[in-house]
């Protein structure tokens, strides 16, 4: 393993303390461009690439008329 240093932005909530309350910080949202797969050297089942322009609609598009 080259590295094991991970990579992560958290959203944190900061409330400060008022009378008598505590200070409070909270994970709010948190984002890592990394997987555990990645990250472990496994390989994920990858879904096949879409194309462009293919979706359900246009394939129904390109079928004659009563191919259902």
């Amino acid at each position: 393993m080259a590295s094991a240093s991970g990579r992560i932005v958290l959203k944190l909530q900061y409330s400060p303390p008022k009378s008598g309350t505590a200070a409070a910080l909270k994970v709010i949202d948190h984002w890592t461009p990394w997987t555990d797969f990645a990250r472990t050297g496994q390989h994920a089942m990858a879904a096949a690439p879409k194309l462009a322009g293919v979706s359900a609609p246009t394939e129904a598009a390109r079928k004659p008329v009563g191919a259902g």
